[in-house]
């Protein structure tokens, strides 16, 4: 993701996430305490996050092969679930920037289910992320 401080304004670097700890929760007022969150006056005054460059491709696409290896089993135990795979694909898909529309076309390049299933399912799929981050996005608040 991007480094939205001004401090590096309009040349905002990309981090990445070195450690995670999937399954922890944490409250915003705790974010907050540690220091890593901003204020909503400074995020008011930021520019929004040059989606353009995402579009274009310089940016590309969230690994698909990533998203199946790190997808947790299917019900039988033995094999990714793959229905997890692709929402996460398109998760991250769009909040890369790209649209649902761009998303739901790519999903139908990279994922077998996809194909299988037809552009109804990619279009669900894309669509239940976007809303997922719409979701976070209104939590964030």
């Amino acid at each position: 993701s991007r480094n939205f401080k001004e401090k590096y304004a309009p040349a905002f670097p990309c981090v990445e996430t070195v450690h995670a700890r999937p399954g922890l929760v944490v409250t915003r007022a705790s974010l907050e305490a540690l220091g890593v969150v901003a204020s909503l006056e400074n995020i008011a005054a930021a520019p929004p996050p040059g989606r353009a460059s995402r579009r274009s491709g310089r940016r590309g696409w969230p690994s698909y092969q990533r998203c199946v290896e790190h997808a947790p089993p299917a019900r039988d135990g033995d094999r990714p679930d793959i229905s997890r795979a692709d929402f996460t694909f398109c998760l991250l898909a769009i909040d890369w920037g790209w649209s649902v529309e761009e998303t739901a076309a790519r999903l139908m390049q990279e994922s077998a289910k996809a194909r299988e299933n037809g552009e109804a399912y990619a279009r669900r799929t894309a669509d239940n992320a976007a809303a997922a981050l719409a979701r976070r996005h209104d939590q964030g608040r």
